[in-house]
C-alpha cells in the first residue's frame, strides 16, 4: 500500500485480497485513512474471504499483480498472475528471481518506481505478460510438473 501511495498513478485502484483481516491489514487500513492527501491517485480495496473463482476473475481483470512478501516459499500468486498473462512485481522471496513474467524489486521506492513505469508503458506490460504465460504453459503446467516428479521418483528408486 505504501509504495501504491507513493507511485501515485491517476484512476488507479489496489485490491487486497486475503483469507481474513489480520493485524497488519487493519494497521495498514489505519495508516492509510491517515494520509488522506494521496488519496486523489487511487482508490484501495481490502477483499476477505471470496472464492477462488472471485480471486482469478481479480487477478485476470488486473494490469499488474503486486506480491510484497518478504518470506514466500512457493509464490502461487505469481503462477496465477502468469497463467492469466498478467506481469507482476514482487520482492525478492523464494524462488520469486527465477520466475518469468515481472519485475523484482528490493525496496518500497524501486516497486513504487516500477509500479508507476508499469502503469503507464502497455507494451511492457503485454510482454512481460506473455513471457509469464509462456512459463505458466510450458515449464510451471501440470504435464511438466507430473514428468519432473515422475522422473525424480524414478531416479530415486531405480536401481
Amino acid at each position: 500500500m505504501r509504495s501504491f501511495r507513493k507511485a501515485k498513478i491517476p484512476n488507479s485502484v489496489l485490491v487486497f485480497i486475503g483469507s481474513e483481516l489480520n493485524d497488519s491489514s487493519r494497521r495498514f487500513q489505519k495508516e492509510d485513512a491517515y494520509d488522506a492527501s494521496d488519496k486523489n491517485y487511487g482508490k484501495v480495496f481490502w477483499l476477505e474471504k471470496i472464492d477462488r473463482d472471485e480471486t482469478l476473475q481479480a487477478i485476470a481483470e488486473s494490469d499488474i499483480c503486486i506480491l510484497s512478501a518478504s518470506h514466500e516459499g512457493q509464490p502461487f500468486f505469481l503462477l496465477e498472475a502468469m497463467a492469466q498473462k498478467r506481469p507482476w512485481i514482487a520482492r525478492n522471496a523464494g524462488c520469486i528471481r527465477d520466475l518469468p513474467g515481472g519485475q523484482v524489486v528490493s525496496s518500497s521506492e524501486e516497486m513504487a518506481s516500477v509500479m508507476r513505469a508499469l502503469a503507464f508503458d502497455s507494451q511492457e506490460r503485454l510482454r512481460l505478460g506473455r513471457e509469464g504465460y509462456r512459463a505458466a504453459k510450458g515449464l510451471f503446467s501440470r504435464r511438466q510438473y507430473d514428468e519432473k516428479y515422475t522422473s525424480l521418483i524414478e531416479e530415486l528408486f531405480s536401481p
